[in-house]
């Protein structure tokens, strides 16, 4: 497994020189609790290259730091509805551009969609991107690491279920305590 990490303020996707073509996933970790539209317009660019290099590429969003956040808030119950797909193709103003709230899932969704479809509407209908919401107070970011590896894993389903067939066979109970050592009595 090859990993990079790219600093997300500072990362120039024109400048990216990395080669995709023997990697099977990228993860993106968002601050839920800052403006993404900055980091939109990067994430859309890097997607579209790396797609571009291999379209077999699946891509892992994590939006971190949700934990600061109401669940409306988080899943977009708060937000407007998301937008229909022929709105999508509309031209936007200068003013759309600025206006992604930090604040849902549903936004993130929604303004990546609008820029991978602006690139090139076959990429983003074609692409596989899977969004996690994460946090380091609870095991959430944990679980959604754990999905993105079992996902890249081909054989993991068979491994399951070996290891189900084993415990089924060789049930493990937990290990007794250790017994006192005999005392010899003279």
């Amino acid at each position: 497994m090859r990993m990079f990490d790219l600093p997300g303020g500072q990362l120039d996707p024109e400048q990216l020189n990395l080669s995709f073509e023997d990697t099977d996933a990228v993860i993106f970790v968002l601050d839920a609790q800052s403006t993404l539209h900055d980091m939109i317009r990067k994430l859309s660019v890097t997607m579209h290259k790396a797609y571009t290099a291999n379209p077999g590429i699946q891509f892992e969003i994590f939006l971190h730091k949700v934990d600061g956040m109401s669940e409306d808030y988080r899943l977009g119950a708060s937000s407007s509805p998301p937008l229909p797909p022929a709105a999508l193709a509309r031209p936007r103003s200068s003013t759309d551009v600025g206006l992604v709230p930090a604040d849902t899932l549903q936004n993130l969704r929604d303004r990546l969609t609008e820029e991978l479809f602006d690139m090139s509407p076959q990429l983003e209908s074609n692409m596989n991107v899977f969004y996690h919401l994460t946090s380091v107070f609870d095991t959430s970011i944990y679980e959604a690491l754990s999905k993105v590896i079992q996902k890249l894993v081909p054989e993991q389903a068979s491994l399951e279920r070996l290891l189900d067939l084993l415990c089924s066979v060789r049930p493990f109970s937990s290990p007794s305590p250790p017994r006192p050592a005999p005392s010899s009595q003279a």
